[in-house]
């Protein structure tokens, strides 16, 4: 596996399996929405989640959260399973960042009634409460004009640097941003994640930023993780993720984004729909789809197989594209 330095967040061979119930008649089936997966992130680091919807992203980020409890396993924070821990003590390790930010807040309370409420359920309100909530404003780049405002009042961009304020209050170690500025404006987006990464160099806070949005991905990310059904088929630095030795849903997925795809050269564009989740083929998930597909794709599952020091990639090809090159190296050593 891709990782450095201690390792804030540890996921071991994660699963999560929901239980599918059909008709009276029907079957039931099983969706594999997390299948095996590992992964790391360190304090200071960004690691970004990337795929199509369904791909597992949003599973995952809930995973390392506390609020969905894995069918197989582990996630440590700072060494602790999550899934032994308080929902309080969850909250103080990691906090999300969602979508839509007035889906979390009660359209009656005031802005201020809405950051004091981290607090009221943790303990009492304190005589600080309001310093550090003025100093979290501060910190947002918000006025405190907004604390007599209702959420109604406040644009996107304002409400989603709410958001992120209401999270920060508790002093979390990891923010897990789900699709947190997909919903804003270009120039917005860019402002939250200008802020994201103050923040982080402030507080050196752990970021996972989950997103479809992949141009936004090199302004923020230090390292990439690739899912695909469930599996993480590429993790990376941002810097090789997507170059000449990448999985090819990953050249495809960034191929479609004009900003990414510029330095692939000849893009590569994604062929059909992904097969359903209850029922796999054997093999490479990505087979059915991949033009590059050999036999052996069809019948055994490839291995995260490292092809640097700072990328490793599931895929049978890549694999021998990169052992052909490092024996080519080898004897032009020679």
């Amino acid at each position: 596996m891709i990782q450095s330095g201690c390792d804030l967040i540890e996921v071991r061979d994660a699963s999560v399996d929901f239980v599918m119930r059909g008709g009276f008649f029907a079957a039931k089936e099983t969706l594999s929405a997390v299948d095996t997966v590992n992964l790391t992130l360190n304090r200071d680091e960004t690691v970004a989640i990337v795929g199509e919807s369904g791909s597992g992203k949003s599973t995952l980020g809930r995973l390392i959260i506390g609020d969905q409890k894995p069918t197989g396993g582990s996630i440590k924070i700072k060494g602790q399973e999550v899934r032994n821990l308080s929902r309080l003590v969850r909250s103080r390790l990691a906090q999300p960042v969602v979508q839509d930010p007035s889906s979390a807040m009660d359209p009656r309370w005031t802005i201020e009634s809405l950051l004091e409420e981290p607090f009221r359920i943790h303990r009492e309100l304190d005589s600080r409460d309001g310093a550090a909530i003025r100093d979290i404003l501060s910190a947002v780049r918000l006025s405190e004009t907004v604390l007599t405002r209702r959420p109604h009042e406040l644009s996107g961009g304002q409400l989603q640097r709410v958001a992120i304020a209401r999270a920060l209050l508790l002093e979390p170690e990891i923010l897990v941003c789900d699709e947190a500025v997909s919903a804003l404006d270009a120039s917005v987006q860019a402002e939250i994640v200008g802020l994201l990464k103050s923040i982080q160099k402030e507080r050196h806070t752990a970021i996972l930023f989950i997103t479809h949005d992949l141009h936004l991905v090199p302004r923020i990310a230090d390292r990439i993780a690739v899912m695909y059904l469930g599996q993480i088929v590429e993790i990376g630095s941002t810097q090789s993720v997507g170059g000449e030795l990448s999985h090819p849903y990953t050249r495809a997925l960034f191929g479609a984004s004009p900003k990414i795809g510029r330095r692939q050269g000849k893009r590569a564009t994604l062929q059909g729909e992904p097969p359903s989740p209850t029922n796999r083929l054997g093999g490479c998930p990505f087979h059915p789809r991949c033009s590059q597909a050999w036999n052996v794709c069809n019948s055994v599952i490839p291995a995260l197989t490292a092809t640097s020091d700072d990328q490793a990639v599931a895929c049978h090809l890549v694999t021998a594209q990169n052992r052909a090159k490092l024996e080519m190296a080898a004897e032009a050593a020679k």
